[in-house]
């Protein structure tokens, strides 16, 4: 079965999806190949694989010296595999509508703290710090009370995201849309990281995007462009994927497909800002 992206014009309201289930936005359409057998699969382009080496790179190793994050800023001092592990239990570990323990209200918002830093967000946290690190906390608990959303198997990128923000907003800090998408993303859902990288590159490729653009919006121009070259970065995503790793196994080649794009956007698109 191949997974083939479409405009988002075509979307439904919501879609399919849930941990580690690869790329499952609402464009997607699965379909039956009709292709030949003895056609070949899609030659790994130089570019699309640089770009899925290095988010693997990253995934695994971190940054070299510990070096600012050239990946969206940040220090990463741990790799994406620590971090995702990290979030993971500590925001998916209980029941979503049971009471928060006080040491699991501190280990949720260490793991967010930690995730902010590395991925270049403090600045949409104004005030965070270490001894301050409670104030992640109601931030932790909408991760944790949308879990349903997740774990029932529906799950709209767009609202997500953009809930997941507002929640920042009421906490306190500012109304954080890339932390956001990046969190989401984090956790092992399929969805583009909200840059304003991504914003330059995008309205560069023709797309009428903004500085305060909605997730919705950028969601349907990232994946306009992100079909144009998927069968690159699926192909080379394919080749890299850990066959025994079972977090790699568990993220999807579809994944790592999209984080090499981000990666592209990251890089071609700072410059355009």
């Amino acid at each position: 079965i191949d997974l083939a992206l479409e405009p988002r014009a075509h979307r439904v309201p919501r879609t399919r999806c849930s941990f580690f289930r690869g790329y499952s936005s609402p464009t997607m359409k699965r379909k039956r190949s009709v292709e030949p057998s003895t056609v070949e699969r899609p030659r790994t382009s130089s570019t699309a694989e640089r770009h899925v080496v290095q988010y693997f790179r990253r995934f695994r190793q971190a940054n070299d010296q510990n070096s600012t994050n050239g990946l969206g800023g940040g220090k990463q001092t741990v790799p994406d595999c620590q971090i995702m592990t990290d979030l993971l239990d500590s925001v998916s570990a209980a029941i979503p509508t049971a009471k928060m323990r006080e040491a699991e209200i501190r280990q949720a918002c260490v793991a967010l703290r930690t995730f902010i830093v590395a991925y270049g967000v403090p600045r949409t946290f104004p005030g965070l710090s270490a001894e301050t690190v409670l104030r992640l906390a109601p931030v932790a608990s909408h991760l944790r009370s949308r879990q349903g959303s997740v774990g029932s198997g529906y799950f709209d990128a767009a609202d997500e995201v953009e809930a997941l923000a507002a929640a920042c907003k009421a906490a306190g800090f500012t109304y954080a849309r890339s932390f956001a998408s990046k969190a989401w993303c984090m956790l092992g859902v399929a969805v583009p990281i909200y840059s304003s990288e991504g914003v330059a590159y995008l309205k560069h490729a023709g797309h009428s995007l903004g500085a305060h653009s909605s997730y919705s919006d950028y969601l349907g121009a990232w994946q306009a462009e992100y079909h144009k070259e998927r069968p690159a970065y699926m192909r080379a995503a394919e080749v890299h994927l850990s066959a025994t790793d079972p977090l790699e196994r568990r993220c999807t080649a579809e994944w790592f497909a999209m984080r090499g794009f981000d990666v592209k956007l990251m890089a071609v698109g700072g410059p355009m800002r």
